[in-house]
């Protein structure tokens, strides 16, 4: 990802339409501000790093809220992350969705969600009074094995 730092930083020009041909259009890129990232239990290392790394390489700080049920996983990442980066640019939460409730009332530079659709469609409601940008990743599918022994009318009751 650094490697490639420079070169994201610099201007882009873009074309335009004809009738505007005495402008001249650039493209900077500018951090965004704070980033609320918000991650599910079952990926909870990777869907909250990953977005994570991206918003610190764009300049932003970041808000990081793992999953209420991954609390290992929470208290570890609270141990590691401050060892290598400034406390200045992130705060590690840990809480329900009353904590999520309590940050989308402020206004954020982008949340970043990964879950369900039912938090996804309140997170949007929130955003939506500030005019936030979203990234949501929800409903995703969750691939079942069935194996020749199972009990079939009991394992398509439980995927269903």
């Amino acid at each position: 990802m650094l490697r490639n730092f420079e070169a994201w930083l610099k201007p882009e020009s873009a074309t335009i339409p004809k009738v505007f041909a005495t402008y001249q259009l650039e493209i900077h890129k500018e951090p965004k501000g704070v980033i609320f990232i918000m991650a599910p239990w079952n990926y909870p290392i990777a869907l909250l790093l990953i977005p994570f790394l991206g918003a610190i390489a764009a300049g932003n700080c970041a808000i990081l809220k793992p999953s209420e049920f991954v609390p290992n996983v929470t208290r570890r990442l609270a141990e590691l992350i401050p060892k290598y980066l400034d406390r200045d640019c992130f705060c590690l939460v840990q809480g329900d969705q009353r904590v999520v409730k309590r940050f989308l009332e402020y206004p954020l530079g982008h949340i970043f969600f990964t879950g369900s659709t039912r938090l996804g469609k309140s997170i949007i409601a929130a955003a939506s009074k500030h005019l936030t940008p979203v990234t949501l990743q929800i409903g995703g599918n969750n691939p079942a094995i069935v194996m020749e022994s199972a009990d079939l009318a009991q394992a398509a009751k439980r995927i269903a």
